[in-house]
């Protein structure tokens, strides 16, 4: 059995959850020096300036003060700080942030043990390097050796980030599976009442805002959405799959389609998406509903770009938008 290591470091440990904070304790305390434990930001920013120690490891999602706050006040007392993350929360713009302000390292949660000794290793190797730069430079010689550490710092910001944006891709694309899967699409290249429909969806990002629906309802009626929430990536797909589910729940079997009212479906949708989304979100909808064998036609646009409609003489017809974006609630 491979004997663990000691390192001479001392080490910070941020966490908030009383499980997690015991057994990474359990973990850290023979291979580290000296280990102090912190619970919240505040607490961990006062450690750190009456200690100032080798290594911080912080979970990201804590109360008082989050991680990423943490973070940057640590930085800003002192740029050179050998910062871990150890968290499972996987937003890309937090990633981004944390390569910005120069983080070292990333253990995902739940944490193993032989991926904590490779990270506490590499800490080591790190502020041992600093330390090294540190007399060099008091001694004004060997500069080559900061420009090597320099170059491996970025080498490893760049592995993090192409390794986060890997994973978050896998993501992204399980994601739009799941929407695609619940968007309803009764009448995608099919023949009804006399009319031909073809219909197209192609995002231009993985995770969007962007949705559809088409619904046969009978007695030569058909209905389509669009939905576009402002924005890309997680926030903008909730809210589209939040209105996708909700659009196609009301329509669920058990309900009379042949009772279908226009007006009231739209008003249900409007009220209880203005619940949903956030204060710096809006969405844009349209709402079409063929009667009458594509004789009439009954709409609402919310936003959205006009709709080209060609009549039986051939002339074409411009429906502009007839209501605002949808808000959140104030």
């Amino acid at each position: 059995m491979k004997k663990s290591l000691t390192f001479p470091l001392s080490l910070l440990l941020v966490e908030d959850e009383k499980m997690s904070q015991e057994m990474l304790a359990r973990l850290l305390e023979p291979r580290v020096s000296r280990l102090w434990i912190a619970s919240n930001g505040k607490e961990a920013l006062e450690l750190y300036q009456e200690n100032t120690p080798d290594v911080v490891l912080t979970d990201l999602v804590m109360p008082e003060m989050d991680g990423m706050e943490l973070i940057e006040r640590i930085k800003g007392l002192n740029p050179e700080a050998t910062v871990v993350i150890s968290t499972a929360f996987y937003e890309l713009g937090f990633l981004m942030r944390a390569i910005e302000l120069g983080v070292f390292g990333y253990l995902t949660k739940p944490l193993s043990f032989q991926g904590l000794e490779e990270t506490l290793r590499k800490c080591h190797r790190r502020v041992e390097l600093l330390r090294a730069h540190e007399e060099l430079e008091v001694k004004n010689h060997h500069l080559k050796i900061a420009y090597d550490q320099l170059r491996e710092a970025k080498e490893q910001e760049k592995e993090l980030f192409i390794y986060k944006e890997r994973y978050h891709q896998s993501h992204q694309e399980e994601a739009f599976k799941k929407q695609i899967k619940l968007m309803r699409s009764d009448l995608s290249n099919s023949y009804e009442s006399g009319i031909f429909f073809n219909l197209f969806y192609e995002p231009l990002d993985i995770l969007s805002g962007d949705a559809y629906g088409s619904v046969r309802l009978g007695e030569g009626r058909c209905l389509f959405y669009a939905i576009d929430a402002m924005g890309k990536g997680l926030s903008a797909s909730l809210a589209s799959i939040q209105s996708v589910s909700f659009l196609n729940y009301q329509l669920r079997p058990s309900k009379a389609l042949d009772e279908f009212d226009f007006e009231a479906y739209i008003q249900a949708f409007l009220s209880f998406i203005r619940t949903q989304l956030l204060n710096n979100e809006l969405l844009s909808a349209s709402f079409i509903l063929m009667e009458e064998k594509g004789e009439k036609i009954r709409y609402a646009l919310f936003g959205m770009p006009p709709l080209w409609v060609m009549d039986e003489r051939g002339k074409v017809r411009e429906l502009v938008s007839n209501n605002p974006p949808h808000l959140s609630a104030l």
